[in-house]
């Protein structure tokens, strides 16, 4: 079994996150949950496998908070990765 690497997505649009979604599983990610699209902006690809996701912030939230969504976002210490970046990864592991 191929040992699972961490990574952190921030989706643009909801296709880039359904994309995402899509080539994570690929790489051998699953979601702990029947995943019919969310289309969440914060997905995130953890090593045990599991594919997690997180949804934006409340007006008025404040976003340098680690429990808000995107506080979470930036403190968490998976590898930043983007569309292109994900799409290379997943054809290069195909």
């Amino acid at each position: 079994m191929k040992k699972l690497k961490e990574y952190k997505f921030k989706a643009k649009n909801p296709n880039e996150s359904k994309e995402a979604f899509t080539l994570f599983s690929k790489l051998g990610y699953k979601p702990d949950f029947e995943y019919k699209f969310p289309l969440a902006p914060y997905i995130y690809a953890n090593e045990n496998g599991r594919l997690g996701y997180d949804w934006f912030d409340a007006e008025g939230t404040d976003k340098s908070d680690p429990h808000s969504a995107e506080g979470y976002f930036i403190s968490n210490s998976a590898t930043l990765v983007d569309i292109q970046q994900l799409r290379s990864i997943a054809g290069a592991e195909a």
